[in-house]
């Protein structure tokens, strides 16, 4: 159909989690953070900002992985400053947008809407 016109380009990849029992107290902390109700109006965004090759990566697959477990996931994008449509925005809008409209018939009729 008309969605796939919007490629998902880079989703979540199951081989790059976390090894067990690494960087569980990080884990823990972004999954308090996600389920944390302020008093006052929304959470604030998590930027999650460390080197390179210091497991960024394997945080958000791992997190990817566990609300995809739950059924809780909306959709991941990871950039990749070597790979064409996964470093500019719009392969990010585009991705995202397939991937909730996949995932919810209300997103998906509005996304059928707009293309």
């Amino acid at each position: 159909g008309v969605l796939s016109q919007l490629a998902v380009a880079a989703t979540w990849n199951s081989h790059h989690v976390c090894l067990e029992n690494t960087r569980a107290s990080v884990l823990d902390d972004i999954t308090r953070w996600v389920h944390d109700v302020p008093e006052r109006g929304p959470n604030a965004p998590l930027f999650l900002s460390c080197g390179a090759g210091t497991g960024k990566s394997s945080i958000a697959n791992s997190l990817a992985a566990q609300y995809d477990s739950l059924g809780s996931l909306g959709s991941t994008f990871f950039f990749d400053r070597a790979v064409a449509g996964r470093n500019a925005p719009d392969g990010l809008f585009k991705s995202v947008a397939r991937e909730l409209a996949a995932r919810d018939p209300i997103i998906r009729e509005a996304v059928v809407a707009a293309l």
